[in-house]
């Protein structure tokens, strides 16, 4: 039959063991919160891949233009 020392341990073990599991509940939660995307930032990424996609096709567009001109020039001359 376990004494009073005995069960007093007891109790202390589960209290330390519920309060272990408790901040591990805690620190997961944490944890998930931080790695889930955020909407506003996965609409600022989609802002930034969308301005970079009008910036490169802002220098093609002006690297087509010089070809236009050449073309026409080059076309020119032949006529």
């Amino acid at each position: 039959m376990p004494g009073p020392i005995w069960e007093k341990a007891e109790v202390d073990a589960r209290l330390a063991l519920d309060t272990f599991v408790q901040e591990l509940t805690g620190a997961q939660a944490a944890w998930e919160s931080s790695s889930t995307i955020h909407p506003e930032l996965e609409q600022l990424e989609q802002r930034i891949e969308r301005g970079t996609e009008f910036t490169s096709s802002s220098r093609d567009l002006g690297v087509l233009k010089d070809r236009v001109r050449r073309a026409e020039a080059a076309d020119g001359h032949r006529a």
